[in-house]
């Protein structure tokens, strides 16, 4: 069995509300790329999100 990478992306501004640009492309790298765990840190004005 392969193990899995561990991956951490650190978002700003637009993850995950705004669709297109880096918001786009980074809710298809998580779901289209299977051999790695990803864990979405979104930081926003009014808020963090850890997804």
């Amino acid at each position: 069995m392969k193990r899995k990478h561990d991956v951490m992306l650190i978002l700003e501004g637009t993850y995950p509300f705004n669709g297109g640009g880096v918001s786009t492309w980074a809710h298809m790298l998580c779901n289209d790329v299977k051999n790695s765990n990803f864990t979405l840190y979104s930081i926003n004005a009014d808020f963090e999100w850890i997804y």
